[in-house]
């Protein structure tokens, strides 16, 4: 969850999450429902450690599908 969820969080509010699998897993984020105020919040997505990531995926605005989101590394956040 984001601050304060589920009322509103502060400006130039940022969160990580970092997601660790046992080694040699990878890892699969699956969002059946994503939304943001598009342009002005969003999710970016790493995949790898935080010391050498590569950024995966970048989400904002409304997503209504299924999308899934697989990692090439045991990490991600």
């Amino acid at each position: 969850y984001s601050p304060y969820y589920p009322g509103n969080y502060y400006n130039n509010a940022r969160c990580t999450w970092e997601i660790i699998a046992n080694t040699g897993y990878n890892i699969r984020l699956r969002f059946e429902y994503f939304s943001t105020e598009k342009n002005f919040d969003g999710l970016l997505i790493y995949d790898g450690p935080i010391y050498d990531q590569v950024l995966r995926k970048v989400l904002t605005g409304t997503y209504a599908n299924l999308l899934d989101i697989d990692s090439y590394s045991n990490r991600m956040f």
